[in-house]
């Protein structure tokens, strides 16, 4: 659960104990004080008909007028039954039952109350009087239907009270969590090697603080990026001059070699090849310094890809190892031929270096632009190094020697496709690996 769902939950939770505890107490309270006042309604209605019964004074029990659930009890016998049953007098109740006018009260099950109190009525002459108890079974009226009403409306209360809460919850979550997903965006960005990616300021001290330690650390890096691409180029153009000596003087060595000794001959081709592959690995990283410095120009050309990756594979000798398909006889492009040529040569030969037959390069024409796709029947790539395949200077296996590639080749693929606004992706399972690559119809005549 994200941070937005924790603060909602945590807000419901405390706004439910709260206005829970508070509706318990509210519904007790006014509860009690029904019931209070109901019982007391009661007990003085009660208390009224034994004071008029006392005012009358009447001639003897018998000539008592009470309400019809009186019950009254004369020298300990029932003169006449009520609300008031024989299991309710219990000794207690007629022991404590002997005040006029005082009540005597008990509970008897949910909202009924037992009221008992003492009137002397007239006797025989020259008597005090007869001493008469009177009981009687009140129900406390409506208080059920009050403390209902009561937890009815607290609930409601409760509930709106709840989705309230919920929802301001969920506005303040929303508020607090919005600057964290562009601070998370912002560091995706960075991870996928944007160096110019900067946060704008937030409007809240704690993550302002944070803000101004990305925004420090990304112009770090960049500073260090700068200064790394700065220092290749610059190496890279410093080492172009005595190659451009090396090189011719490679090729004569080479043709010289028939007339010199085994050993001379092995050296002789040995520096040769090396010379080759430090001029590529030169070549490479000035094409690398062009495109982080964004002066790698486009030179745009209607170009059919279908011959482009015939003449490519005929140039290298991959004709015989390698099919090409295609669902058009031409597929004609918008392109820098150059650049895409060389994307096609770094893909089928990874392919043919370290892959297995038989190998496909298959061209798809779409309505959006056009496919390709580079296949082979190798190794599973594992999803870890898949992932940095594009990476400069990243070599799969480390055991390889420089004379199996410098660690460039598919990093510059990935810029070719990028200056074309293409995309590449790698997928390999235990059957095959593919790289596909799609390209719009034109490429843009800039570079955004």
């Amino acid at each position: 659960m994200g941070i937005r769902g924790r603060a909602v939950l945590a807000s419901v939770v405390i706004v439910l104990l709260v206005a829970g505890g508070t509706a318990v107490a509210v519904v007790t309270t006014v509860g009690s004080w029904v019931y209070s006042v109901a019982r007391s309604q009661a007990q003085d209605q009660f208390l009224q008909e034994a004071k008029q019964i006392q005012q009358d004074r009447p001639f003897g029990p018998g000539r008592i007028i009470a309400s019809p659930d009186m019950t009254i009890v004369v020298d300990g016998h029932i003169t006449r039954l009520g609300s008031a049953k024989s299991a309710d007098l219990t000794q207690d109740v007629r022991s404590a039952n002997h005040t006029d006018l005082q009540v005597l009260r008990r509970t008897r099950g949910p909202y009924r109350i037992l009221f008992g109190t003492q009137v002397t009525v007239n006797g025989p002459p020259g008597s005090d009087g007869v001493k008469v108890q009177l009981y009687s079974v009140r129900p406390l009226l409506g208080v059920h239907d009050k403390i209902v009403s009561v937890i009815k409306v607290v609930g409601i209360c409760l509930a709106a009270g709840v989705l309230l809460g919920a929802a301001v919850a969920a506005w303040l979550s929303r508020y607090i969590v919005r600057p964290l997903r562009r601070i998370d965006d912002a560091a995706g960005r960075a991870s996928d090697g944007d160096s110019t990616v900067r946060l704008q300021p937030q409007g809240t001290p704690e993550l302002e603080r944070l803000v101004e330690s990305f925004n420090g650390l990304m112009d770090t890096h960049e500073h260090s990026l700068q200064q790394s691409r700065r220092f290749a180029a610059d190496v890279s153009h410093e080492l172009r001059t005595p190659l451009a000596a090396l090189l011719p003087a490679g090729e004569v060595l080479q043709e010289e070699s028939g007339e010199m000794s085994p050993d001379a001959r092995e050296a002789a081709g040995l520096l040769n090849t090396e010379i080759q592959n430090l001029a590529r690995l030169v070549e490479d990283l000035i094409e690398i310094s062009r495109h982080d410095s964004r002066q790698a120009i486009l030179a745009l050309s209607d170009t059919d890809l279908v011959a482009l990756t015939y003449d490519v594979l005929d140039h290298r000798g991959w004709r015989e190892t390698v099919t090409v398909r295609s669902n058009r006889p031409e597929v004609v492009a918008t392109i820098d031929r150059r650049r895409i040529e060389l994307v096609i040569a770094n893909l089928v030969g990874n392919a043919v270096t370290h892959g297995r037959p038989p190998i496909t390069v298959e061209l798809t024409a779409a309505s959006d632009g056009v496919l390709l796709t580079v296949t082979n029947a190798g190794e599973q790539i594992p999803p870890e190094v898949q992932e940095r395949l594009f990476d400069r200077f990243y070599k799969v296996a480390t055991a390889r020697t420089r004379t199996q590639g410098s660690g460039l080749g598919l990093a510059l693929t990935l810029e070719n496709v990028r200056a074309h606004h293409g995309t590449i992706e790698v997928r390999s399972d235990d059957s095959a690996t593919t790289f596909r690559v799609e390209l719009p119809w034109s490429a843009p005549t800039e570079r955004d």
